[in-house]
């Protein structure tokens, strides 16, 4: 773990570790150590898979998708392609009501751009939204107008992507509400929150989310 005030380097599996003052945040690279990704290929290679019952998903998950998904995860998927497309992005983590939550702060070149905020469902995240992040941010490079630019924060809710887990027993919309709004906050100032302060954001997207 590195941290000099402005980046932290960290595994992804260790951005709980991170120490944050709450409303603090700093700069996120995902930096996974290769003998962790081979220590996974090791116990993936050597997991002992129970007799295949021949009926697919009827009663639970299906055995041979199960072992084609684990030899993909062996001899295909590439995950230093997938952490270098996430430290592309302008991560950030920060404390947030006592939790550590993760969220991508993408600023439009455009005076006047106005802040929106983008919050995944389940089971997502919000580097699936990356590809949002040109168009809304520089809509003229993209056929459309600068009157059209947006100031884009995308967050991770607890227990998703690279923010920490929900520290609450009940974690509910109205936390996930929270979160988001304060999150935004944040990350932008209140000043330029669009409805001017966490709590009016938090009543607005406890209905929307």
């Amino acid at each position: 773990l590195l941290k000099d005030g402005r980046t932290v380097s960290v595994a992804p599996d260790a951005t709980d570790t991170v120490e944050l003052a709450d409303g603090e945040y700093a700069r996120l690279l995902v930096r996974t150590p290769a003998a962790q990704l081979e220590d996974l290929r090791d116990r993936l290679r050597s997991t002992r898979w129970p007799p295949s019952l021949g009926d697919g998903w009827r009663r639970g998950a299906d055995g041979e998708y199960l072992r084609e998904l684990a030899t993909y995860w062996v001899d295909a998927f590439d995950w230093p392609a997938r952490e270098q497309r996430l430290n592309a992005l302008p991560s950030r983590l920060a404390r947030v009501g006592g939790q550590l939550v993760h969220f991508v702060h993408a600023r439009s070149r455009h005076p006047g751009a106005l802040p929106l905020v983008i919050a995944h469902g389940w089971p997502s995240a919000p580097s699936e939204f990356a590809g949002l992040l040109g168009p809304l941010t520089d809509p003229t490079s993209h056929g459309a107008s600068s009157a059209d630019a947006f100031d884009v924060v995308l967050v991770s809710l607890p227990g998703f992507l690279l923010s920490g887990p929900a520290r609450a027993a009940r974690y509910d919309i109205r936390d996930g509400a929270e979160t988001v709004a304060t999150a935004h906050t944040v990350a932008t100032g209140a000043r330029s929150s669009p409805a001017g302060s966490a709590s009016s954001l938090r009543k607005r997207w406890s209905v929307s989310i």
